[in-house]
């Protein structure tokens, strides 16, 4: 209970110093934070927003510190946000991880983030917080090579009553072919999830595969679906991780999520944004859900909070 009382006053505290300040120094007091880390992680933050350009440009030589300035804006606006979140997060793992990832937003802090990296359970699938169920019907959007449903299989076993696949990268969807045709019921699906149905374009990542995206224009056109359209059985699981397109896909399963109430595992680190918009949404409709945070971490690579999700139940 005690170290509870300390996250507490520390997260009051840092929502504190972002009430009394501006939104530009904020940015400046994040700006001397990282010029006072050592070169080599300077440099490793660096190359790392420039490999996945997914939350504004970093580029200390030019002198474009977008991705800082992104976090501040986000910080002071969303300030009533952050702190309905903590609230409604429902266990000290959650809340933890909620602010080992601000006070790095703010202070360039990894050691929290490496204190709460999840090491129990893979990604998406605590059993604590998600036990074991039969007949689950469950939705993989982001599906990229299988390894989430080949880890959802692994998690809870082979008795499910179906899997439904989607993934927009043809390349991708090839091996996922492949690497899940061993498993019976899943259906596979070269689509992406949206509000709307429509047609949409790659915006493919040279350095990364999983990390391609959907705009609304390009050369490879994909077609995106509304799940609550697509598919007609009740969902009970459903995950997401598409590079920024969660919010878009929730508001295409409304309908599975208000009658059907399935599980959510959500990724929220591909926006500063979706961190406290996409339990938001959530919210808005359906607010019986239970929210909790995971922080999985990249690879054991800590300097930048990526690979957190919400889980709903």
């Amino acid at each position: 209970m005690k170290k509870m009382e300390k996250i507490d006053y520390n997260y009051l505290d840092l929502l504190g110093r972002i009430a009394t300040h501006s939104e530009d120094e904020i940015f400046e007091s994040i700006l001397k934070k990282y010029h006072s880390l050592k070169a080599d992680i300077c440099e490793s933050i660096s190359n790392y927003f420039t490999r996945y350009p997914l939350w504004g440009e970093l580029n200390p030589p030019k002198g474009i510190y977008e991705t800082f300035r992104q976090r501040a804006h986000v910080l002071k606006t969303h300030l009533d946000d952050f702190l309905w979140l903590y609230v409604r997060l429902a266990d000290a793992c959650s809340k933890n991880v909620l602010f080992a990832i601000l006070s790095n937003w703010v202070d360039m802090n990894s050691d929290l983030l490496d204190l709460y990296t999840e090491r129990k359970y893979p990604c998406y699938f605590d059993l604590e917080i998600f036990p074991k169920r039969q007949d689950e019907v469950f939705v993989d959007i982001g599906a990229y090579y299988g390894k989430s449903t080949i880890s959802f299989i692994d998690s809870y076993g082979t008795d499910y009553k179906r899997i439904y696949c989607y993934e927009i990268t043809q390349d991708a969807f090839m091996v996922m072919q492949q690497n899940l045709q061993p498993y019976s019921n899943i259906e596979l699906f070269h689509k992406g999830a949206g509000a709307e149905k429509g047609i949409l374009f790659l915006l493919e990542n040279e350095e990364s595969i999983s990390a391609t995206r959907l705009t609304t224009s390009g050369n490879i056109a994909v077609e995106v679906v509304r799940i609550d359209e697509d598919i007609s059985e009740p969902a009970t699981f459903i995950k997401m991780d598409i590079e920024g397109m969660e919010q878009e896909a929730l508001r295409g399963c409304e309908q599975q999520i208000r009658e059907n109430h399935p599980r959510l595992a959500i990724s929220t680190y591909h926006g500063h944004e979706d961190i406290c918009a996409v339990p938001r949404l959530i919210d808005d409709i359906d607010a019986s859900y239970k929210f909790y945070m995971r922080y999985n971490g990249y690879k054991g690579f800590n300097l930048v909070p990526t690979e957190f999700v919400l889980l709903a139940v």
